[in-house]
């Protein structure tokens, strides 16, 4: 259980910490995020809490954020409580925390790291299921984070005797192969209610990505970007976030993205965007409206 302090004078998606072009050295608790407590227990200890608090949602609800590439436990605890309270989450908010080396000289570690997390991830979610009490469990990854629950979900033999519980399954700058991701979504399509994508044309890191690599736009693009085409597989959802944002973690830092998630999660959120450019069956553009 990870105990996650928030100031109160914050913007939404945002996530202060010490920065010493401020000359902040140390946390302050009332304008700072703070990883107030790590409390470890037992498998038990675990789910006897967790079967509390989704007991206490109306939903029977909990969501399982699974971090990318430069993410640290404390940036993972961090960004799972912000997601969590900007979308008014009422539910339990779950992260899973694979070994990041959280420095940007180390993707290729990175990359190796999260290829040896798939079966951990697994044999977490398949408890997750069975123990946790919950009606609903949405799955979220981001960036890189999304290579280990593609294979993850993917390996799940599809039997749930007490009926299948895994509802939204979120890829946010999914940082894997476009081409292997389409490969796979009739089979994770299978495994969970609902499948969305998260893809914009400015992610300069998914771009890192591929020159990291050695690898070429044209036969290399990632899922999470859309040029030069936009990844479109039904059943799954395509949503084009480029008009709401510039960066690589719109997952966490786009009140626009964090309103429609949160509209996804809840089973409220209406698709009535379709780009005036490209709009086959499946593909959406998300942008500010007048409300």
């Amino acid at each position: 259980y990870v105990d996650v302090s928030i100031p109160t004078r914050r913007e939404i998606g945002e996530v202060p910490r010490p920065e010493l072009i401020r000359f902040e050295l140390v946390v302050d608790a009332t304008r700072h995020f703070q990883l107030a407590a790590i409390q470890p227990g037992s498998d038990a200890d675990f789910y006897a809490r967790l079967q509390e608090v989704i007991a206490d949602d109306p939903a029977q609800s909990a969501f399982v954020f699974v971090h990318g590439f430069h993410n640290t436990f404390e940036d993972a605890a961090f960004r799972t409580a912000q997601i969590a309270q900007d979308m008014n989450f009422t539910g339990a908010p779950v992260f899973f925390s694979w070994p990041s080396q959280g420095a940007v000289m180390d993707y290729l570690t990175d990359a190796k790291n999260v290829e040896t997390t798939v079966v951990h991830l697994r044999a977490f979610l398949e408890e997750l299921h069975r123990e946790s009490g919950a009606e609903r469990i949405h799955l979220i990854a981001h960036s890189m984070g999304s290579r280990a629950l593609v294979q993850a979900v993917e390996d799940m033999d599809g039997r749930f005797p007490e009926g299948n519980k895994f509802d939204q399954l979120v890829f946010a700058a999914p940082d894997i192969a476009r081409d292997l991701l389409e490969q796979k979504i009739p089979t994770l399509a299978r495994r969970v209610k609902g499948v969305t994508l998260y893809a914009s044309a400015h992610d300069s890191a998914l771009r890192l990505s591929r020159a990291l690599q050695g690898e070429n736009e044209q036969s290399y693009q990632r899922a999470g970007e859309t040029y030069p085409a936009p990844m479109v597989a039904p059943p799954m959802q395509t949503v084009d976030v480029s008009n709401a944002s510039t960066g690589h973690s719109y997952i966490s830092d786009s009140p626009l993205m964090l309103k429609d998630l949160a509209g996804l999660l809840q089973g409220s959120r209406v698709l009535n965007e379709q780009s005036p450019n490209y709009a086959p069956a499946g593909y959406w553009l998300l942008q500010a409206t007048d409300e």
